[in-house]
């Protein structure tokens, strides 16, 4: 009855790409320290409201798995575009409470630092519950890797799960906007 848009893909080249992005991001620091205490550290407030220095560079790099998404939920290409981006380091014992990114449009989660088997991916909300128990619906990708890109509609609330590793979770977040 309902489709929930909501599609992983892995980013090429991986390994080059990831120290590329790494080179980019240094000249960008983190806070130190959260804003909120066990929120994840995030320059989207630092960075005149999602728009860093590096948008660019970042863009250049997942500009393909744009192009893939916007095919597949039919979008043309030339109408969708990033015009948020964020760096987002979740430390242990830290999370990003369940939230959304706005009424309309598509997110996407860039996964920069994430150890299969030690972190948790996005947690998703269905906007329902389950017809036979009224629970509520949730949905992992346990097979999200580092260096996957995953697109979402903007509205479906998700989270961040606990990083019970010593290891942080990190990522590039995004949001587009559709012109029509």
């Amino acid at each position: 009855m309902f489709d929930m848009p909501c599609k992983r893909y892995s980013l090429e080249n991986w390994e080059h790409t990831k120290g590329w992005i790494n080179d980019v991001l240094k000249d960008y620091p983190l806070p130190d320290t959260p804003a909120d205490k066990g929120a994840p550290r995030e320059d989207f407030w630092e960075t005149n409201q999602g728009h860093p220095g590096y948008m660019d560079d970042i863009t250049s790099v997942v500009a393909t798995s744009v192009s893939k998404f916007a095919k597949y939920v039919k979008i043309d290409i030339k109408n969708f575009f990033i015009y948020d981006m964020w760096h987002q380091v979740t430390d242990q014992f830290h999370c990003h409470m369940v939230h959304n990114h706005g009424a309309t449009g598509f997110s996407a989660c860039m996964y920069l630092n994430f150890v299969q088997g030690e972190h948790l991916p996005t947690r998703f909300y269905a906007p329902f519950p389950d017809a036979a128990t009224g629970y509520s619906l949730d949905y992992m990708d346990l097979n999200t890797n580092e260096g996957d890109i995953v697109f979402f509609p903007s509205g479906i609330l998700h989270e961040s799960p606990i990083n019970l590793s010593e290891t942080p979770r990190e990522i590039i977040a995004m949001n587009f906007r559709i012109d029509f």
